[in-house]
């Protein structure tokens, strides 16, 4: 069976974040006559289109490697970190209109002013998903990959949003805006970890064939532990690790693994070279460059 290109699953996930946060809008914004001030209100209101977002965007990796225990600790860290950028990411916001409104020069600010000057607090939002996936496999390349593109996501995703809230009417502004501003900001983190990458590792052989792995952080590891960044649900817990040196990639084996590289066993640490074909157990890998 023909597996789903990972790019799939990266813009499902940010279409169902983009439309949880819109939805959850739709329903609180309901509910703000109920609150004492409008900075509470925009505090909750962050948080919450923050988490939705946190909650779908980062799954997306799990999705692709079907694996359940990556997708519940994805959601968990994705949840918490959403919601407290989300709620920075609006209070940012917030205080940027009051400086624009209060400033000398308000006469001459256009009434849109108010949906450009929350800018800011979508790329501190973008910022909180992008931290997800560093978090999630405790590296710190892979934080400033998803800082850089949760900076660029979260602008450009949104501008279009409150571009389109400025186009449509109200409510289908905020339903097309929300939509492509998750969509945009899953794409924008999903290209900045595959730029930031030593290559790829793609499988040949085994239950996740054709899907490929871009290697962005200090260690990958590969097994079926749920810390694996190479999950492969048929192998012991853990079967190898791929680490970078100086100026190359080093593989080293288990000792209890099947490992061959090119068809020759490996008990030792051997450096990588693209093309290399890396056999685990009863899985096949390629190791190549990013493109």
């Amino acid at each position: 069976m023909k597996r789903i290109p990972r790019i799939v699953p990266t813009i499902l996930t940010g279409f169902a974040g983009g439309m949880l946060a819109w939805c959850g809008v739709e329903i609180f914004s309901s509910l703000a006559p109920s609150f004492p001030n409008l900075q509470s209100f925009s505090l909750v209101l962050g948080a919450l289109v923050g988490g939705a977002l946190g909650i779908c965007i980062p799954v997306s990796e799990g999705l692709g490697q079907h694996q359940a225990q990556k997708i519940k600790r994805s959601l968990l860290i994705g949840l918490l970190l959403g919601v407290f950028f989300g709620a920075l990411g609006m209070i940012l916001g917030q205080w940027v209109l009051g400086l624009l409104m209060n400033s000398p020069q308000r006469r001459f600010l256009l009434l849109s002013t108010k949906n450009w000057a929350r800018l800011p607090g979508w790329m501190i939002v973008g910022i909180g998903i992008g931290l997800s996936s560093g978090v999630r496999s405790r590296s710190w390349r892979r934080s400033i990959a998803g800082i850089r593109g949760g900076l660029l996501g979260g602008l450009i995703g949104g501008f279009t949003a409150e571009w389109m809230g400025l186009v449509f009417s109200s409510f289908y502004g905020r339903a097309i805006g929300f939509s492509l501003l998750g969509i945009v900001l899953s794409l924008a983190l999903y290209q900045s970890e595959q730029q930031g990458s030593h290559g790829r590792l793609r499988v040949l052989i085994g239950p996740l064939k054709g899907q490929l792995f871009s290697m962005n952080q200090e260690r990958f590891r590969i097994g079926s532990h749920r810390l694996s960044d190479l999950t492969l649900p048929q192998m012991t817990s853990r079967m190898g690790e791929i680490r970078r040196n100086k100026h190359n990639l080093v593989f080293t084996p288990e000792p209890h693994s099947l490992t061959q590289i090119n068809g020759k066993d490996v008990t030792q640490q051997v450096p990588l070279r693209y093309g290399d074909v890396i056999k685990i157990d009863q899985t096949t890998l390629l190791y190549e460059a990013k493109r």
